[in-house]
């Protein structure tokens, strides 16, 4: 059946009409069923925007910060302005519709070339993983898509610190934005809390957790784990950086 996509959320905008994705969840994760069904097209107005409420808002500029992280150090930039000059509130601006544009095209770029996520396509999941997870506990619904990944990449940029692979500072400099964007940057949960949810993720491949970092903003990379080693690094993280993330290690 042929579908064409007109998305009236920031979120859908950016991300979810794009790249042919259609998922269900399940209780024991997100997304876990589903196909892959590319839409003939992808209609974006980001005048729709303006009718948003606040917190819908800032919910889909999770997604946008995602892609400066993993892609765009200069988008990165462009959004860090961006909230500093309309508090991050403002679907009018000439620089949103920039940003917006960019980060269509690069998810576009992505999914042209591993349009059923064997590969590239999985650093689109930067902060999912831990963000997925931490919905899963607090039941669908009760926080938003955009919100757990907010804590997801916060969460990945501080396990990337702790293993040397993304440079420290890294991860204030994201949670920075973040708060200035509206969105929450850590939870209460432990690690042991929503372990299992995260080794139950699409991302498990035979035993191994797939887990996207940073090289550097602008620059991600699949990391594989197993599920022990994952458990301790996000464990030492939190004990590293308990002063901004606090998803506990007990």
């Amino acid at each position: 059946v042929a579908i064409m996509q007109i998305p009236t959320s920031l979120l859908a905008q950016v991300d979810s009409s794009v790249g042919g994705k259609t998922g269900i969840d399940l209780p024991f994760g997100k997304n876990l069923a589903g196909a892959f069904h590319q839409p003939r097209a992808v209609l974006v107005d980001p005048l729709v925007l303006e009718t948003l409420p606040r917190a819908r808002f800032a919910e889909g500029m999770a997604e946008v910060v995602k892609y400066g992280c993993i892609r765009d150090a200069k988008l990165f930039a462009d959004i860090e302005n961006f909230a500093d000059n309309s508090n991050g509130d403002s679907s009018r601006s000439d620089k949103l519709f920039e940003i917006i544009s960019r980060c269509i095209a690069i998810k576009a770029d992505i999914v042209n070339r591993d349009e059923f996520d064997l590969g590239e396509r999985m650093i689109l999941n930067f902060g999912h993983t831990i963000g997925h997870a931490i919905e899963n506990v607090m039941g669908y619904g009760y926080i938003s898509h955009g919100e757990a990944v907010a804590i997801g990449m916060v969460a990945a940029a501080r396990l990337g610190e702790q293993i040397g692979k993304t440079p420290q500072g890294t991860s204030r400099r994201i949670e920075a934005l973040l708060k200035k964007l509206s969105l929450p940057t850590e939870t209460e949960f432990t690690v042991n809390d929503i372990f299992q949810t995260m080794v139950s993720d699409k991302k498990n491949l035979s035993g191994t957790i797939n887990f996207v970092l940073l090289n550097k903003i602008g620059d991600a990379v699949t990391v594989p784990f197993s599920p022990a080693e994952l458990k301790e690094q996000l464990a030492r993280a939190r004990q590293a950086g308990s002063d901004q993330w606090t998803v506990g290690s007990g």
